[in-house]
Parts: structure tokens; sequence; C-alpha cells
């Protein structure tokens, strides 16, 4: 467990980093948007909860995660399920209208570092 100390925090410096760990679990594609064709790719990570619900069941978190420009182009391939990987971002809020027009909210990690943690003979 870590200290927090009084003045470790600025409140004038804006912090926004998430860090997880975790298996890729559904193949990235790589995209291109339609404005300005910018290459991009979106990928959920399994992030192990650490506990287990009242079934005894491990409790599994799932985080999307966006790749954009070159390193997606790079590293989308790679990008297979059941990698594990670390990433490092920025958490991004979105909303949008759905059909029936409600707006609906979602939170995504643009990534700004992504490593793999395990390699097969292969790569």
């Amino acid at each position: 467990m870590g200290i927090i100390l009084e003045n470790t925090f600025k409140e004038d410096v804006p912090m926004n980093k998430i860090f997880i760990i975790g298996r890729i679990a559904k193949e990235a594609e790589l995209k291109t948007t339609e404005e300005n064709k910018k290459s991009y790719t979106k990928f959920p990570v399994a992030v192990d909860a650490g506990y287990t619900n009242k079934q005894g069941e491990k409790v599994t978190d799932f985080f999307q995660v966006s790749l954009w420009g070159k390193p997606a182009e790079a590293l989308t391939p790679y990008l297979n399920k059941g990698k594990l990987v670390s990433i490092i971002g920025s958490l991004r809020n979105h909303s949008y209208e759905n059909k029936e027009g409600n707006k609906k909210y979602y939170t995504e990690i643009l990534a700004e570092e992504v490593k793999f943690l395990e390699y097969s003979k292969a790569e």
C-alpha cells in the first residue's frame, strides 16, 4: 500500500493516465476514417479483476483500447486474440445518439504505448 504525500499533486497539473495488463479479447482490425483517411484500430483487453463473484467465478473487466496512425498500422497485425499486453494511455469519454435518439456514453483507452509481454517462437 502506498502513501500519498500532501504536496504530491498540484491542482494546476492535469493528469489522465491509465496502465493495464491483460489479454487481447478480439482480433484487432485496421480501419481508416472516412473524413481524413487516418488509420486506427480498436480492440478489447480483458483484465483479471482479482476476485471472484458469489458463484465462485473469476471476474474480468474489459477495456476498449484505440490506437491511431502509424502505430496502428505497424501493430495491428500482431494484436491477436489471447496475446498478453501492457497498455499505457489516457481515458477518453465519448457520446453518440442511438437509433432511438437516446444519448449513449462510452469510455475507451487511447493507447500511447503497447508492449507485448510474451512472444511465440515465430515472432
